[in-house]
This record gives C-alpha cells, sequence and structure tokens, in this order.
C-alpha cells in the first residue's frame, strides 16, 4: 500500500511536469492563501518580438524583413489581489494594463504606433484538495484545482488593431501543485485554457483590419515546471520550463486570405527571488524572471522575455 501510494504521487507529479507561463499570474500560488489573509502582487512584463511567422516559407523569419510588421514590443503591468476564503479556498481578481509600440513598413514609407489601455479583468478560484507534511516521499506537498475568467475590458477598434489585445474572452482550468524535498521546491501546473472569439473588424471594402479579426482562437495547454533552491536566508534562486501549444490550426488573415497553423511556445525560465523579510513570510518577496525561447512557432516572437514583480501578505 505504501509503494502504491508513492507511484501515485509520483505519476501525478510526473503527468503535471509533462503537460504544463505561470498560473500564480492569474490563479495564484500553489501553496494557497491561509483564511483570512490578503495578498498584493504586482509584475511588470517586458517582450520585444524579434522575429514573425512567415506563411509563405512556412517558418520564422526575423520581423525586420519585408513588408508588413517591422518592430513590436509590449509591456504588460498585472495586479492582483487575493484573498483566504476558507483554509483550503482562495480567490482572486486581476487587471492587466498594457502598452505596445509597434511599426509597420508600407510602401509609402514606416508607420509607428503607440497604444496603451486596460486589456484585461480576471476572477479565479482555487482550491486546496490535496496534502501532506513530513510523510512519504515530500517534506510537504499540495496539490490545487483552480479555474479563472477574463472580461475583455477594451472595445476600441483602433486599439484592437494594434495589438493591444483581441477582445476575447478566456477562461482557464487545472491543476496545481507544490513540493518540497530536503530544500529544494518543485512548483508547476497544467491547464486547460479556452480561448473564444476575436472581435470581427472590417473595413468598407469587408478586408479584415487585422490578422485575427473574427477568427476563432485555439484552446491551448499551458504547462510549466519549475525548481527552486534557497542559497540563503533571504535570496532563492530558480530554474525551469514553461510553455503553450495550440489544440488546433488557427487562422490567421495575410492580404484578406485566410491562413491556418498549429502555434506553439517552449521556453527556459530563470529566476532570482529576493526576500528582505526573510523565508518565514513566503509570499513577501521580489522576483525577476528571465525567459528566452528554445522552440516556437507563433505570429511574433521575442528572443528573451523579462518579469519583475513584488508580492506582499497582510495577515
Amino acid at each position: 500500500m505504501k509503494n502504491l501510494k508513492k507511484m501515485i504521487i509520483l505519476v501525478l507529479v510526473i503527468i503535471s511536469f509533462a503537460k504544463m507561463g505561470y498560473a500564480a499570474n492569474i490563479l495564484g500560488c500553489p501553496n494557497g492563501i491561509m483564511k483570512g489573509v490578503i495578498w498584493p502582487r504586482v509584475g511588470l512584463k517586458f517582450i520585444n518580438a524579434t522575429q514573425k511567422y512567415d506563411f509563405g516559407k512556412s517558418e520564422m523569419v526575423d520581423i525586420d524583413k519585408g513588408n508588413g510588421l517591422h518592430k513590436m514590443s509590449k509591456k504588460l503591468v498585472g495586479f492582483r489581489l487575493g484573498y483566504g476564503l476558507t483554509s483550503k479556498i482562495d480567490i482572486g481578481t486581476v487587471i492587466k494594463y498594457v502598452t505596445v509600440d509597434k511599426e509597420k513598413k508600407t510602401p509609402s514609407g514606416i508607420n509607428k504606433i503607440e497604444e496603451s489601455g486596460f486589456t484585461d479583468l480576471w476572477l479565479s478560484g482555487k482550491y486546496r484538495f490535496f496534502e501532506v507534511h513530513k510523510k512519504e516521499i515530500f517534506d510537504y506537498a499540495k496539490f490545487s484545482i483552480g479555474a479563472c475568467y477574463k472580461f475583455p475590458l477594451c472595445n476600441d477598434n483602433e486599439k484592437i488593431c494594434n495589438s493591444l489585445t483581441k477582445g476575447e474572452d478566456e477562461m482557464k482550468i487545472g491543476f496545481i501543485h507544490h513540493e518540497g524535498i530536503k530544500g529544494i521546491d518543485f512548483a508547476g501546473h497544467f491547464l486547460y485554457i479556452y480561448r473564444g472569439r476575436a472581435k470581427e473588424i472590417t473595413n468598407e471594402q469587408g478586408n479584415h483590419m487585422y490578422g485575427k479579426s473574427g477568427i476563432e482562437l485555439s484552446d491551448r495547454f499551458n504547462y510549466m515546471l519549475k525548481t527552486e533552491y534557497c542559497l540563503c536566508e533571504k535570496l532563492e534562486a530558480g530554474l525551469g520550463v514553461n510553455g503553450w501549444m495550440n489544440l488546433k490550426d488557427e487562422g490567421t488573415w495575410v492580404q484578406n486570405t485566410k491562413k491556418k497553423e498549429q502555434f506553439y511556445s517552449h521556453n527556459i525560465d530563470a529566476s532570482i527571488h529576493f526576500r528582505p523579510w526573510g523565508n518565514d513570510y513566503e509570499k513577501r518577496k521580489i522576483y525577476v524572471h528571465f525567459g528566452i525561447p528554445y522552440k516556437v512557432k507563433n505570429n511574433t516572437a521575442p528572443d528573451y522575455t523579462l518579469s519583475i514583480g513584488l508580492m506582499y501578505t497582510f495577515y
């Protein structure tokens, strides 16, 4: 019986490692929040696209080649407020603000575009259904399930056409875990993501005004696996992988002709967590994440992403 329990735990962890961005950004920490505790978290993410998908060549190319999009960078600010509803259930809300800077090459020259605004409002809930301490394989292990839903905040046609958002609804549901073995932490998730239809925007001639206009976006699997090690009382380092894959071919309008491809992105992520209040306060820290895509096929892709953030807890 003991061996069977060990096998079940290992299988659950291996599945989560193999199938699973960071769930904590929306669903919250896999460790959960204690009852009555308020957990604010703010993060800033920088993305500078360096490649785009060329449907004619069926491959990723440098973003500054040919006509069309020649530059695109994004800054995403997210604020999350979580609350421990019970000893096992926590809820949260997230609001996002996005800034886009892009350039398009046209026959008449370079068209520079800047847009910014609030794009998403997320509501989330999570239930911790399994927890052990000083038992079996792990010093501790916590398994949770959670779900969240996104309400689009931006309905402005010009902002949507300029890549601020796609104006779609979105839902995430999945499994989240966190384990510890002799000072080493493991965390991860796998999520099923429902993605709705992008807002349709056409001109008087009926031509689609941006690549995803009216497209039924593909659902996705999203995964993450991360290992963390405490270097000292106030400093922690982490290394992991994360990514997503579409579950079917997704359309993109290219000169008003719909092209279909199955997109994906797989990344290596390194992190540093600084705990100025010490290890006794697990959710009071400053963090930096540095991500490098190693296998990607998407409309646009960066060489790297950089995320910085701050979280705190009020007991």
